[in-house]
């Protein structure tokens, strides 16, 4: 097996394990269960509070004992809450199927970069960590789509149809991982001695922090348009039925903008390239805001695809191997908080404002953030 092959087969196994074919039907199959709103919201709540937990406690456990341990065991977890979900019957049951996909989502959003990265750098081929995650991230945002197309329609065959796809999906890159990655290399290093280091890699850098503020806004303002679409949308003559198209114009937004990420690198530095993809949000959140969201969809998508892309070739550019995946766990961790304030902020502006004006005052803090002066960033 080529070197390429083994690294782009390594990549589709970390996209098929991120599937979640349950997706679109997961609320209604709930409430089939029995569950009521209040449950549902409770256990939704019970997610948050542990993924970010279980952030910090993954990343660092991949850093000490091995990427390939804990994607593995992540996998392990993901198909134990998927078999709880088809036979659970009380909330306690739910509740702990909910804490299993925390453990699972958490223990995979670190180490599969760390892993890719380590990967590159074994095999030594003849790429760059940069060219390849450009590609990875196009990738992983077209997938979804079809995993969402596919999973909605088993629902309507059999209920339990979308779990099982997700538990075979799991099962896949539980045998793919254990085949293309190396074996594991202990960090002789303790754990709080990890912790540190990854907390000075990330608030010493200057290029790193700039990128913390800007996804820790753009993060959640990029999630609250995409859930402003549909309330905009439900006061318009705009079909209701057509609404799964718009987010598979956004998903095709992201992945061009994660693939075009490489080609700007290449001319501009990363802080030009981040500034204008923020501007390109600010504005296209006041199109939105306008009404005319149609227009500037794929636009949004492809500047969230430039940010992320961007952030995640700058955390690796500066972490070291030892702690590589607790920088990046480190970071969903923050951003989790940076959601939680900015949707509290958005809810009491709504019973002052409405739903527009509130899409504009985002707009604008984008706009902030794009005034901020140059500082040396680090090229990559």
């Amino acid at each position: 097996m080529s070197k390429n092959i083994k690294i782009l087969l390594f990549e589709l196994a970390m996209i098929i394990g991120k599937s979640d074919f349950e997706y679109p039907i997961f609320i209604v199959y709930l409430l089939s269960r029995g569950l009521s709103d209040s449950e549902i919201a409770l256990l939704f709540s019970i997610q948050a509070v542990t993924v970010f937990i279980f952030e910090y406690v993954t990343g660092i456990i991949a850093d000490r004992i091995g990427s390939k341990s804990i994607l593995i065991i992540g996998s392990l977890s993901m198909i134990m809450a998927e078999m709880l979900f088809l036979f659970s019957e009380t909330l306690p049951s739910y509740t702990l199927a909910i804490c299993f996909i925390s453990f699972g989502v958490a223990a995979k959003s670190g180490a599969d970069i760390a892993s890719l990265h380590d990967l590159i750098t074994h095999e030594n081929i003849n790429s760059t960590f940069e060219k390849e995650i450009s590609g990875f991230m196009a990738m992983k945002t077209i997938w979804p789509i079809f995993a969402i197309i596919i999973g909605s329609n088993c629902f309507t065959y059999n209920n339990k149809l979308p779990f099982l796809l997700t538990m075979a999906a799991n099962v896949i890159s539980i045998i793919s991982f254990g085949i293309l990655l190396p074996g594991n290399v202990p960090c002789k290093r303790k754990s709080s001695a990890i912790l540190i280091s990854a907390l000075k890699k990330s608030f010493s850098n200057k290029s790193v922090v700039f990128l913390l503020i800007i996804v820790c806004l753009v993060n959640p303002i990029y999630q609250f348009i995409s859930n402003a679409i549909q309330a905009n949308i439900k006061n318009t003559e705009f079909a209701i039925g057509s609404l799964g198209y718009i987010y598979i114009f956004m998903e095709i937004g992201e992945g061009i903008g994660s693939k075009i990420f490489y080609y700007f690198s290449k001319k501009f530095t990363n802080f030009e390239i981040l500034k204008f993809a923020v501007l390109g949000m600010s504005i296209c959140t006041f199109i939105i805001a306008a009404k005319m969201y149609l227009a500037v969809i794929i636009i949004l998508g492809i500047t969230y695809g430039v940010i992320a892309t961007a952030n995640i070739i700058e955390i690796n550019a500066v972490a070291d191997d030892y702690n590589r995946a607790t920088m990046m766990s480190q970071q969903h961790a923050i951003i989790k908080i940076s959601q939680t304030i900015f949707f509290a902020t958005c809810t009491a502006l709504l019973k002052i404002v409405d739903l527009n004006m509130v899409l504009c005052f985002s707009g604008i803090v984008l706009l902030i953030v794009f005034s901020i002066k140059r500082y040396e960033p680090k090229n990559i």
